[in-house]
């Protein structure tokens, strides 16, 4: 009978015979695998779960809410902003009505988390079981892209390199954006998994992380397979672009100075230099603070013109498509470019906690692999209207 040698640690047992070693390492990549199909977490398991969501899902979010669909679709008939929609009741999202401020629509997203309630002031009181809060967004003609060229044209940043010109109009549809970046809290409900370097529970530059921090680490493939599971999308680059803008046309959502983003953005400052967040030489805001050396909760900073918190800085951000030249014409409705090469380069917008404000321009558009994993780097999903 093999014997396991003295030296080999327990978890990793080693064999002197060199056939019994074959036979274990084979046997517990079969358990393993077993693991991962039958085990709690595993594929089976899984298909239980969205069975039995499925059996409930449209009493649970659509009959048991009549009232709450039919009023979300009389408020919306006297918003001009969505003139000719209708909205029907869409299965999975429960109507929160409107954000007192902007008086668009949200609605939570059942299979990430809690329904949340909103405080006497009629803001939403988001906590580490709240799901995925959609924001119903108008859509129309909307400009995207930005010039360096004529200060009194539209979109005009003294900064806009040539991939992000021209300057045009692309056709949006009436879609859903998450309020927020996806948490880690919502990610790990669903996976059974937290893909994030600085995870709920540690401490990043100084400050706890928690649940409601932004999952991160997460690549590209990662977010289009999750979210596919959810029915739920990447945004192209025209959508993130123009629910960033909220229907302003300065370098950064909040204007034309930098020093707007106070209070609005997670960038990087002096604060995140010294935490040892920035590569050797990279630029950072010195006359800036906004109190986070690593990323903050998704709920923390203030939100844009369409009630959309920190779509500048953070975490950076996914789209669907890879970066194209604008002179591929964009399919109406949601602004989704055809890829016009066979590599994997995806586009990734808003810039992070690690980058400063000028990577954290609207119009600036970032790529890395569709593999690539990084702790600033993260999503905000969107979804279509049934």
């Amino acid at each position: 009978m093999a014997q396991r040698l003295p030296d080999s640690p327990a978890e990793a047992p080693r064999f002197a015979d060199e056939r019994d070693q074959f036979l274990h390492d084979n046997l517990a990549r079969l358990v393993a695998g077993l693991t991962g199909f039958a085990g709690p977490q595993g594929r089976i398991a899984e298909v239980e779960r969205r069975r039995d969501w499925a059996a409930t899902i449209v009493r649970r979010t659509v009959e048991d809410h009549e009232a709450l669909w039919n009023r979300a679709r009389t408020e919306l008939e006297g918003d001009e902003r969505f003139a000719g929609f209708e909205l029907r009741p869409q299965v999975g999202l429960v109507p929160l009505g409107p954000d007192p401020d902007t008086g668009l629509q949200e609605f939570a997203h059942l299979r990430t988390g809690e329904v949340p309630v909103r405080r006497a002031d009629g803001r939403i009181e988001f906590s580490e079981r709240t799901g995925l809060v959609f924001v119903l967004l108008p859509g129309g003609r909307v400009r995207v892209g930005a010039q360096a060229a004529d200060p009194d044209g539209p979109n005009y940043d003294p900064e806009a390199e040539p991939i992000e010109g021209p300057v045009h109009e692309v056709a949006l549809a009436p879609f859903f954006l998450s309020k927020y970046e996806m948490s880690q809290a919502q990610w790990e409900r669903f996976t059974g998994s937290n893909p994030s370097l600085y995870k709920a529970g540690t401490i990043a530059g100084g400050a706890p992380m928690t649940p409601a921090n932004p999952v991160e680490a997460v690549s590209w493939d990662d977010g289009q397979s999750v979210l596919g599971r959810l029915g739920l999308l990447l945004p192209t680059e025209a959508q993130w672009e123009y629910a960033c803008r909220a229907g302003t046309d300065t370098p950064w959502p909040t204007g034309e100075d930098r020093k707007s983003l106070a209070g609005y953005a997670n960038i990087s400052d002096e604060r995140t230099w010294k935490a040892g967040y920035l590569p050797r030489g990279a630029a950072y805001e010195k006359d800036f603070v906004d109190d986070y050396a690593c990323h903050a909760p998704v709920e923390a900073l203030l939100p844009n013109r369409f009630g959309l918190h920190q779509m500048i800085g953070n975490v950076a951000e996914w789209c669907r498509e890879d970066v194209t030249g604008y002179d591929v014409a964009p399919r109406e409705g949601d602004g989704l470019r055809p890829p016009v090469r066979t590599t994997r380069i995806r586009a990734m917008r808003g810039g992070a906690y690690a980058g400063n404000a000028s990577i954290g321009r609207v119009a600036l558009r970032a790529r890395a692999p569709a593999h690539f994993r990084s702790s600033s780097l993260g999503l905000r999903p969107s979804r279509a209207v049934d």
